[in-house]
């Protein structure tokens, strides 16, 4: 998703609100207010109120959990085209995770009283955002599921894999090579290991010519190896 000319664009790019009558689009863009975040900069805090939808336009946000003693384990990055603050902007409670810009962000943020009123007029975008829920919550089960029965090892090439996919200069092929502008220390918070048993794991992958580590990134060789080789480790 490129940086949007208008806040309709912003709107309309997303499959979410895709075939919505256009009058619905530009009710909701006439609330929109842009935020430009700099590296590091708070969109919200766990707990605390959060009255806005945010859509991603450019940047990125790490959203995550930060414990008592000062770990944080990060749940995902959020891309361009992406949607943050679903859960509590719908059932008005408090924001589920911690979320900090990565690198220069720009977001849209649309009021929670403006989206839950077209929700009462709209049926179609309530259905829209229904199936977001749903989705996420079959990629919730998922990573559930990888961390109680799978290796370590399986867990690592799912995460490179997904993350790969998510690159903008991934091919539809599978083939060629892709960037994955993630440091070690990013993945092992994202794995909830040590960086030691992460980067054990990586070296066995750059072994079989399926990644290349490189500085403050991956390089995934070949997609589509990478992507059988998780196969066969299910």
């Amino acid at each position: 998703m490129s940086l949007p000319a208008t806040a309709y664009d912003a709107i309309a790019q997303l499959p979410w609100f895709a075939g919505l009558d256009s009058a619905v689009l530009e009710r909701l863009a006439a609330h929109g207010r842009a935020r430009v975040l700099q590296d590091g900069e708070a969109v919200s805090r766990r707990g605390e109120p959060q009255t806005t939808l945010s859509i991603v336009c450019s940047g990125s946000l790490e959203i995550c959990i930060h414990g008592r003693d000062g770990k944080r384990h990060v749940a995902r990055y959020l891309q361009p085209g992406e949607v943050y603050g679903l859960i509590p902007v719908l059932d008005g409670g408090g924001a589920v995770h911690d979320a900090d810009a990565r690198g220069p962000t720009e977001l849209l943020q649309l009021p929670r009283e403006v989206l839950i009123a077209e929700l009462h007029k709209q049926p179609a975008l309530a259905l829209r955002l229904l199936s977001l829920m749903c989705e996420r919550s079959r990629q919730l089960y998922e990573v559930l599921a990888f961390q109680q029965l799978l290796s370590l090892e399986a867990r690592v090439v799912h995460l490179v894999m997904s993350l790969a996919q998510i690159e903008p200069q991934a091919l539809p092929s599978g083939a060629g090579p892709i960037e994955v502008h993630m440091t070690q220390s990013d993945l092992s918070d994202m794995l909830g290991v040590s960086r030691q048993s992460l980067s054990t794991e990586l070296k066995k992958l750059e072994r079989q010519a399926l990644i290349r580590i490189a500085h403050a990134r991956l390089v995934v060789i070949d997609a589509a190896r990478l992507h059988s080789h998780a196969r066969a480790l299910i």
